[in-house]
């Protein structure tokens, strides 16, 4: 699985929670399918951009989402329910719905 690389730019913030994500146990759907495909967080707002984890080849889902509230469900502050209501999902949704419930990072 390839790092995460930010597409935009390079922000402090956002960009430890995505490693800490690619660096999580194992997604039952998601590890497998991102050693062959990716996905990209496309982050809102005044620090936003966008990240893309997996391999090196065209996204198979897009997660659109604030940047607050990606640092609010990374943090552990926002349920994953209320996360998958805010966020705008294009391609794979089952696996942007395991993305998003394994991104977590201890702050």
């Amino acid at each position: 699985m390839q790092t995460a690389r930010n597409t935009t730019n390079d922000d402090a913030v956002v960009r430890p929670a995505l490693i800490h994500a690619r660096a999580i146990p194992p997604l039952s759907h998601g590890e497998a399918k991102l050693r062959t495909t990716s996905i990209v967080y496309h982050l809102s707002g005044n620090i936003g951009g966008m990240w893309q984890l997996g391999a090196k080849v065209p996204p198979a889902a897009t997660i659109q989402l604030d940047v607050l509230d990606f640092n609010l469900l990374a943090s552990g502050r926002l349920a994953i329910e209320e996360a998958w209501s805010r966020a705008s999902i294009e391609g794979d949704r089952v696996l942007a719905h395991e993305v998003l419930n394994h991104t977590n990072i201890p702050y």
